[in-house]
């Protein structure tokens, strides 16, 4: 029977079923749509034959969380190759078609100099994303390469803004449906609406919410709620 100090006795738990997670879309919105713009135009001027060496070279800066890696992977899923850390073997690999590379600002200013020559002097396009100034690169004080420094002030660039709150409701309800935690978008934009302005803060609130899932909630609500409560890591 009922329990008739229930407030809601016919509705059954959230069902949190176990699925392999999907890759996160990237999300567009008023603080990439500039960025977006410009890697538009750098692919179209790859379709084009003569050019400056350099034009097949861009890169992709912006704020901690501001979702480079996210535009990388979309962006190495139209050329047909993976995201490469800075540990890969670029020879073996420039020949196979484009490069997409993450985290070059953990590369030596030489090491990223040498890659941007070499792709520039096959003409393979490299997409090159990272932390920091995009001239911070090319080294600090005495490590610093002007050669290179100039090399990426020569390049296509594209700033990411850092994403506002409609972006970050988007992504964290994409985040929690592939988890298998559906909410009310309400829900949804009022806890985004707590969250630090950083696609990160995103990722890690959302598993937060599936770890705290799994204690059993009827309602969304109070299982946002108390999640945002132990989420001082995530929240402004």
């Amino acid at each position: 029977m009922p329990d008739p100090n229930d407030p809601m006795p016919h509705q059954a738990p959230l069902p949190f079923p176990p699925r392999r997670r999907r890759p996160l879309p990237f999300i567009e919105g008023s603080a990439n749509l500039e960025a977006i713009g410009r890697l538009k135009a750098w692919r179209s001027g790859l379709q084009a034959h003569g050019g400056r060496p350099l034009s097949v070279v861009a890169a992709v800066t912006g704020a901690p969380g501001a979702g480079k890696t996210m535009l990388l992977e979309r962006e190495a899923e139209a050329f047909g190759v993976p995201v490469r850390g800075p540990g890969a073997d670029f020879e073996a690999v420039i020949g196979d078609g484009a490069v997409v590379l993450d985290d070059v600002q953990e590369l030596s200013p030489l090491d990223l100099f040498a890659l941007i020559e070499a792709a520039a002097g096959r003409r393979v396009p490299l997409l090159i994303a990272g932390r920091g100034r995009l001239t911070s690169w090319a080294g600090q004080g005495e490590d610093r390469l002007p050669d290179l420094e100039n090399r990426l002030k020569s390049i296509a660039h594209a700033e990411l803004g850092i994403p506002d709150e409609a972006m970050l409701a988007q992504a964290l309800g994409a985040d929690l449906a592939s988890r298998g935690l559906k909410m009310p978008f309400g829900t949804v934009v009022e806890a985004a609406s707590s969250l630090r302005r950083e696609f990160a803060a995103v990722a890690g609130f959302a598993a937060l919410v599936e770890r705290v899932a799994a204690r059993g909630y009827r309602r969304p609500g109070p299982l946002l709620r108390d999640a945002l409560a132990e989420a001082d890591g995530f929240t402004l």
